[in-house]
C-alpha cells in the first residue's frame, strides 16, 4: 500500500510516521509539505491512500482560494479524477477549508487530525 501525506507541520508528521509504523505496520508513506509538491507526486505515482491537510505554511484557517492549500491540491484532483481503489482523508481541523475539500474530491472523508487515533486503530487495524 502506498500512502501520500500532504502536512507541513513537523510534530503531525512525527505523529502519522508513529501510527503507520506502529498501528499498521506500514512504512511506504510519502510527505511532502506543500500544495504544488502533492500535485507533482499525484501526477507521477498512483497511492492508495492520500491524507490532505488544508492549511500549510505555517498558516492557520486559510482561505481556499489561496494557491498553497489542499483545496488546491483538492481543485487538481477535481480535474483528474482518481482511479477506483484510492481513498482520500482530510485530515484538516479547519473546518471551510476541510469542507470545500470535501466538495470537490467526491467520496473523501473529513476526519480531523485530532481523531487520528480513533481512524488508525479502527480502520487500519484491519489492513
Amino acid at each position: 500500500m502506498k500512502i501520500l501525506v500532504l502536512e507541513d507541520d513537523i510534530e503531525r508528521i512525527e505523529e502519522f510516521r508513529k501510527r503507520f509504523k506502529d498501528v499498521i505496520g506500514v512504512e511506504d508513506v510519502t510527505y511532502c509539505d506543500s500544495a504544488i509538491n502533492c500535485i507533482e507526486l499525484l501526477k507521477k505515482e498512483k497511492y492508495s491512500l492520500i491524507f490532505l491537510d488544508h492549511d500549510l505554511g505555517d498558516k492557520v484557517f486559510v482561505n481556499s482560494n489561496e494557491q498553497n492549500t489542499g483545496a488546491e491540491v483538492a481543485r487538481w484532483i477535481e480535474q483528474n479524477p482518481l482511479e477506483s481503489g484510492q481513498s482520500v482523508i482530510i485530515h484538516s481541523v479547519n473546518p471551510s477549508g476541510a469542507k470545500y475539500m470535501m466538495s470537490a474530491i467526491k467520496g473523501a472523508i473529513h476526519v480531523p487530525f485530532v481523531w487520528m487515533d480513533s481512524i488508525f486503530k479502527r480502520t487500519f487495524k484491519q489492513l
